[in-house]
């Protein structure tokens, strides 16, 4: 009897914390930043590492270390490289819109105080600039209007543009929001077998052909 009240008392602070809100800032430039509030205790991820002063180089008998491996682009980025700009863009607002008909009742439950999103579009052509600018807004403007539909936002600002003064595009991205664990578990599992599952999809095609 008494381990079946353990049991149920685990359970029950398990199921609390789960109800809990969690508190998010996040911010990407170039790497994401997370900072995290929950039950009172505040945690920071991806927090930017001090960069090591480089070292002269010694002249030495030991054998030269091995360069790590590069990380293996995922399954969108290989599309990009094989199919192009115009037929990723078209994948992605594709997966995109299957996530959001998935688990649009669960964004609407996380709470948005702040979305700020801001695309800077560049090559080093200024008409391949206009050419790609034109093509990421036809796709990305529909997509933002059926987002708008399913957030529980207060303030969100979106912006993209085309920049001939720079050579690379840039991304920034921003957003607090609130949310209890439990929404955020659930929303992201189901991502991920949205995710999953388009991948062997988009595999399966490029075998049949």
């Amino acid at each position: 009897m008494i381990a079946i009240v353990i049991i149920l008392s685990i359970l029950f602070v398990f199921f609390v914390l789960l109800c809990l809100p969690v508190g998010a800032s996040i911010q990407y430039r170039e790497q994401f930043s997370v900072d995290l509030l929950y039950a009172g205790m505040h945690f920071r991820l991806g927090k930017k590492k001090k960069e090591k002063p480089v070292a002269e180089k010694q002249e030495s008998d030991e054998p030269p270390v091995p360069e790590k491996k590069e990380k293996k682009d995922n399954f969108l980025m290989q599309y990009y490289r094989r199919h192009g700009l115009a037929d990723s863009l078209e994948k992605g607002k594709e997966l995109f819109q299957q996530i959001l008909k998935k688990v649009g009742r669960f964004i609407k439950k996380i709470k948005i105080r702040h979305l700020r999103f801001s695309l800077s579009v560049a090559t080093e052509d200024a008409a391949q600039t206009a050419v790609t600018y034109g093509q990421i807004c036809s796709v990305v403007y529909p997509l933002y209007a059926f987002l708008k539909q399913q957030l529980n936002c207060k303030e969100q600002q979106f912006d993209i543009s085309a920049d001939f003064e720079s050579v690379k595009s840039s991304v920034f991205f921003a957003a607090d929001i609130t949310a209890k664990p439990i929404t955020l578990i659930l929303t992201a599992l189901a991502v991920l077998k949205i995710v999953l599952s388009f991948k062997r999809e988009i595999k399966n095609q490029e075998d049949a052909n």
